[in-house]
Order: structure tokens, then C-alpha cells, then sequence
């Protein structure tokens, strides 16, 4: 029960070949991911209630971007399949051809409504973790010296 829209292929980290194809279900807009050694199909994730309209992957294969008849773009990490950057209302219309620069630093869209759009990828970083952990560290200092002075 899926249609197929378009294709692209790439490579993952470790140097397998990959193609990965646009899905249409019911319930929207999938990528499904085959080794183009076994043709075997690696895996399918769900992206969008939508149907993808436009779809293209950076040079570097690090990174696939989907374009959504309501004007939505979502940037996906390639290598985890995770939503990177969701845009919604990029454009007001059909979003027509998506294309990466060449280092992957950013992404062209352009748009039924005849609208252009730059959207700059910037790195997420995994700090939040360590500052969770450090409020925590600095919480369990401060209830030790309220125990310690009461008993």
C-alpha cells in the first residue's frame, strides 16, 4: 500500500550503498531505505502526515530533505533516521525542488508560489544532557548541607 515518488541514492556511514524512496501511505509520507548490494529493504521511517513532494539527500549522504504540498520542510539526519529541523509554513504553497549546497551547510527551496528560501543547517549539540547533570550534582550538594547542618 505504498507509491512510490521519488529516489535517490547515497551512502551510509559505513560505506553501503543505499537508495532511498519516497512513500505514500495513508497515513502520509514515509522514506524507505534498500541496500543496493542485496536489494533488501533496511528500513522505513515515517516523516510526515503529508504527502512528500519533493525530496533530495546532501552530497555527504548526511542529510535527506522533504518537501510537503503545505509548504513544510523537514531536514532528516540521515544516519539515525531522527527529524533534524522541522519548518512549517517555509513557503505557502507546494514546495516544487529542494537542493543542498555543497558542504550540507544549507538548503535551497522553492515553491509553487514562486517563493525561493534559504534555510541554514546548524549542528545540534548534545549539552543538555551534561547541564542537566551538573544542576543535578549542585541540587544534591545543596540538600547534603542542609541535612548536615539540621543533624
Amino acid at each position: 500500500r505504498e507509491i512510490f515518488s521519488s529516489c535517490r541514492f547515497s551512502q551510509i556511514n559505513d560505506g553501503t550503498r543505499v537508495l532511498y524512496i519516497v512513500a505514500g501511505t495513508e497515513k502520509g509520507g514515509s522514506i524507505v531505505t534498500w541496500n543496493t548490494q542485496t536489494w533488501e529493504r533496511i528500513s522505513s521511517k515515517y516523516i510526515s502526515r503529508d504527502k512528500i513532494c519533493a525530496f533530495n539527500v546532501s552530497a555527504d549522504g548526511k542529510f535527506m530533505a522533504c518537501g510537503t504540498p503545505s509548504g513544510e520542510i523537514v531536514i532528516v539526519n540521515s544516519t539515525n533516521t531522527h527529524i533534524h529541523t522541522k519548518i512549517k509554513n517555509a513557503h505557502l504553497g507546494i514546495i516544487t525542488a529542494l537542493a543542498f549546497s555543497p558542504d550540507s551547510r544549507a538548503l535551497a527551496s522553492v515553491s509553487l508560489d514562486s517563493s525561493a528560501r534559504v534555510t541554514v543547517i546548524e549542528e545540534k549539540k548534545n549539552g543538555g544532557l551534561s547541564l542537566w547533570f551538573a544542576v543535578l550534582i549542585i541540587l544534591l550538594a545543596v540538600a547534603a548541607y542542609f541535612l548536615k547542618a539540621e543533624g
